[in-house]
């Protein structure tokens, strides 16, 4: 598991009475702003959210106000957890759960359902720490990083069958619509058309401008995590005490956001734009920030600062963020910082559909 999971396990674990939203706009919190600063909002559309905990349960909420159903729950292994959960056709949504402990973890991917029981899409996984999933386009892609172990494994969801070995790694990304991947690997950040393509080198980390300044003078693999947009693809990276985030664009200089000792936790990007929401750990408040880099001007706005979760998800419309509060609470929060909402799908938010 990655430093950024791990910080989100530990997070998990903290006291939802603790909880206070901040709003860096006016140096004000949500709370005390008046109608006349924050629009009337009412969310539309739902909610994929994860509950938490070593037995999360993932539930469909309907906004604004549910009620919650609950996806079947396979049955496997002692922790019935997962991290991170993506919608599938019809309803449906696929989770990674590990079921057997330790670097040589093996994982199995499911497809739940709300009206159904769950089912096996592919065949036994093994990979190091259980794996992390992501979905586009109708392709699983899971890695898992351990020592001499770098595998990037990607799936058809409509075939089935195998998971299939298709580059050495720690991190990778779909692209939006499935076709490619991104990988990161020895310094470098490579991609690969999908499902028989060449690696194509993009981006070697010591030509990065400003990493040396941020004290980074060489990402390792496995501090590495990375999201694809449509504004470019993003990546995490670091040691212990000096962290950044770098977006690679086609056709334009790498940008490079220096993050000091916060742990990052996660990316998310606009829909169909070219704003990155991004997160991470400040281990001395015992906070999580909530950040969005405009990759266009190069602009960073701090849109809300919580003590519990934190994981968010963009609307649709890619105006408001879905920002995890405590197991009760989820904040819709404007650009500006504004708390538009709130309502009682707490937990953490995996998406937000239409």
């Amino acid at each position: 598991m990655r430093p950024d999971a791990l910080g989100r396990g530990r997070l998990l674990i903290a006291s939802a009475a603790a909880i206070a939203l901040l709003v860096s706009a006016c140096g004000r919190s949500g709370a005390h702003r008046t109608s006349a600063s924050a629009p009337t909002y009412h969310p539309r559309g739902t909610l994929l959210v994860e509950t938490g905990g070593f037995r999360s349960r993932l539930i469909s909420y309907p906004l604004p106000s549910g009620p919650q159903r609950q996806f079947s729950e396979p049955v496997v292994g002692f922790f019935q957890n997962f991290e991170g959960a993506f919608l599938g056709p019809k309803g449906t949504a696929y989770v990674l759960i590990p079921i057997n402990c330790g670097p040589q973890w093996q994982s199995l991917l499911f497809q739940v359902s709300l009206t159904t029981e769950s089912r096996e899409v592919a065949g036994l996984l093994s990979i190091p720490f259980g794996g992390t999933l992501d979905v586009r386009g109708g392709r699983a892609l899971a890695t898992g990083c351990f020592r001499n172990r770098r595998s990037i494994y990607v799936l058809d969801l409509a075939a089935g069958g195998n998971w299939r070995s298709v580059a050495s790694g720690c991190a990778a990304a779909l692209s939006p619509d499935g076709t490619a991947l991104a990988y990161f690997d020895d310094g470098s950040l490579f991609r690969m058309s999908l499902p028989n393509g060449r690696p194509e080198w993009l981006l070697s980390m010591t030509s990065v401008p400003g990493l040396r300044a941020a004290g980074i003078s060489r990402i390792p693999s496995g501090s590495v995590s990375i999201a694809w947009g449509r504004g470019g693809i993003s990546l995490f990276g670091g040691t212990r005490n000096a962290w950044a985030l770098v977006v690679y664009r086609p056709g334009h200089p790498p940008i490079t956001v220096p993050l000091g000792s916060p742990t990052p936790q996660t990316m998310v990007w606009q829909p169909q734009g070219p704003l990155l929401g991004f997160s991470d750990y400040v281990d001395s408040s015992q906070t999580i920030e909530v950040r969005v880099l405009d990759t266009a001007t190069g602009a960073i706005s701090q849109v809300a600062v919580t003590q519990n979760y934190g994981r968010f998800q963009w609307s649709p419309d890619g105006r408001v963020l879905a920002v995890g509060r405590s197991s009760q609470v989820i904040s819709f929060i404007d650009l500006q910082g504004r708390v538009l909402a709130t309502n009682a799908a707490g937990g953490l938010p995996d998406a937000w559909t239409p």
